[in-house]
């Protein structure tokens, strides 16, 4: 398909961009080093040449350093994005990896979802064991909880059901099919609505923010949201700015934006978070 053709030319210009763009930042950093130390070493020039001779002034001293750290530091400007190196190159790694998830015999199209297989699977990364040997079924209908102190691997557990991430063992089945080669765009277009716990609100109305990237339009559900989730006073407001709402309207709109999109999983991270007692009861 065309999606398919693109998508593999992005990934394969992506990892040019990549290889050249790293290569152009080690040589900004090392330049930068190199004027730093040719900065402080005209400095220390100046200061030995005044110990040693009485051509300079104290008032000439300072000013001659002046300049040499003026001359170096109208350079910096251009050279900042070296002291984001490591970060840049962390950020290109993480998304190099989720360029690895695009498997070539990727086939499958899932249109809904009768049930998710968890057979033996192994998870952990920085030599930290996140899940052992766990095997499970999920299946519809029924509204599981997962429970655990913070830190322990729930939302890492429900990005592996969503092929965010791999198991190191084991496999995860939507229908029997294993999830690597399930087409997940498609997937998660329309079988999945998801709350994760650090999604945004946009600069747009409450519709618009309920309504976003969903292609149908039933007024009588919004409508119903809108009124279970108290959001009657924000419809008023033609375009809100996100950091005028409390973190409880914001959780609230998002909630009703994951209700509002009528998949066959629904999965809530953190649902009750900002909210206040009658919110949770909601």
């Amino acid at each position: 398909t065309a999606f398919e053709y693109y998508n593999k030319l992005v990934y394969k210009s992506f990892k040019n961009v990549n290889q050249s763009s790293s290569k152009h930042i080690r040589i900004q950093w090392l330049f930068e080093e190199t004027g730093n130390v040719i900065k402080y070493l005209m400095i220390a020039i100046c200061l030995i040449l005044a110990c040693f001779s009485n051509s300079l002034s104290p008032e000439q001293l300072v000013l001659c350093a002046g300049y040499i750290w003026f001359f170096f530091a109208s350079s910096q400007s251009y050279l900042l994005i070296a002291s984001e190196f490591s970060g840049a190159e962390a950020s290109l790694k993480r998304i190099n990896s989720l360029g690895c998830f695009h498997n070539n015999n990727q086939e499958t199209i899932v249109k809904n979802i009768s049930s998710i297989t968890v057979d033996n699977i192994n998870f952990g990364f920085d030599n930290k064991v996140i899940i052992s040997n766990f095997s499970f079924t999920f299946k519809p209908g029924i509204i599981y909880c997962i429970s655990g102190k913070n830190g322990i691997g729930k939302s890492t557990f429900i990005e592996l059901l969503l092929g965010l991430r791999r198991p190191s063992s084991g496999t995860i089945y939507i229908n029997q099919t294993p999830i690597h080669t399930v087409i997940l765009d498609h997937f998660y277009l329309n079988c999945v609505s998801y709350l994760i716990q650090d999604s945004e609100i946009m600069f747009n109305t409450v519709e618009k923010n309920i309504k976003y990237a969903i292609e149908t339009n039933d007024e009588n559900k919004y409508n119903y949201l809108v009124n279970e989730f108290n959001l009657e006073s924000l419809t008023k407001i033609d375009e809100f700015n996100p950091n005028t709402l409390s973190g409880g309207q914001k959780q609230r709109i998002k909630l009703a934006r994951a209700f509002y999109k009528n998949s066959d999983l629904l999965i809530l991270d953190e649902p009750s978070t900002a909210l206040d007692y009658k919110g949770i009861q909601t």
